[in-house]
């Protein structure tokens, strides 16, 4: 049976893999939104700790707009 299986060592396909690319966007295009709702809501937390911690009062909402954590994508 095993020899049947193509093997990755045998094969003499070089240059670019089109099929790696889709896959590669595909899965770039699923993770993308859930690292950037992390990266929000880790910041969100971040800042209410340290207003809780210094006893601010915080009355500005971070927006993706204003945010400076969120502004270097």
């Amino acid at each position: 049976m095993l020899p049947l299986l193509p093997s990755a060592a045998s094969s003499t396909s070089s240059g670019f893999n089109w099929l790696g690319l889709v896959v590669l966007a595909a899965i770039v295009a699923v993770v993308w939104p859930f690292y950037k709702r992390l990266r929000a809501h880790l910041s969100q937390e971040r800042r209410e700790r340290w207003a809780r911690e210094e006893g601010w009062d915080d009355t500005t909402t971070y927006t993706p707009e204003n945010d400076p954590d969120l502004r270097r994508d």
